[in-house]
Order: structure tokens, then sequence, then C-alpha cells
């Protein structure tokens, strides 16, 4: 991950940290990932029920349009 890239919290507004990094192959380009998360561990907790609950509820609409 370069210097330049910033990530914050999207609850809170801390700087997030980076857990884990991996590079892939995508065609004929190489790709790096970054999984970042909250430093605080209870607003990181907050992030990912809600993230959760959001992706849940576009699921449970796409399979009712179907």
């Amino acid at each position: 991950m370069t210097d330049s890239f910033k990530s914050t919290c999207i609850r809170c507004g801390k700087q997030r940290i980076v857990i884990k990094t991996w590079t892939e192959m995508v065609g004929l380009s190489s790709v790096t990932y970054s999984d970042t998360a909250c430093p605080d561990v209870e607003c990181q907790k907050v992030v990912e029920r809600d993230l959760k609950n959001k992706f849940d509820k576009l699921n449970k609409i796409k399979e009712n349009s179907q």
C-alpha cells in the first residue's frame, strides 16, 4: 500500500489500519488489495453489522425481484 493512500472510518472518522494486503492477477494485470479496519474495535463491530444488514437487505430485494 502506498503512503499517499489514506482510508478513514465511515462511522467515527479515525484513520483505518491495514489488516491484510495481497496481490492477485486479474487478466494480465497485477492488482494489490488491502483489507482495513477501524482501530476502535467496538466501532468496527458496528460498521460490520451495519454493512451486513445493508448487504442482506440488498440480497433480499434481488431475490424478490426474480
